[in-house]
């Protein structure tokens, strides 16, 4: 089960994850994503308690896109920290 909650705000959108990002869950969290009318700026992984190898596909799409990844917990920061040391795209530093 995963929570998706999407809060506007005028020049971009935030994505707070609660739960677990895998299975039907991911092809959900992308189509949120891909519908959104301005860009995500944040995706908030606070609160999600595992993610499977496709939802780690769409975390490193999102980085890629220019989303900021926020985590606090330690599986979801060394996922992180993996997804952006793997990180081919030359526009996006990592923080």
């Amino acid at each position: 089960m995963l929570r998706i909650t999407v809060q506007d705000s005028p020049q971009s959108v935030e994505l707070k994850l609660e739960g677990q990002l895998k299975g039907p869950w991911v092809e959900e969290t992308e189509r949120i994503w891909k519908n959104c009318d301005r860009p995500v700026a944040v995706v908030d992984l606070c609160d999600v308690t595992s993610v499977d190898l496709r939802g780690r596909d769409l975390l490193a799409k999102m980085y890629q896109g220019g989303a900021d990844l926020v985590a606090y917990t330690p599986m979801m920061t060394n996922i992180i920290d993996v997804l952006m040391r793997n990180d081919e795209h030359p526009g996006k530093e990592a923080p």
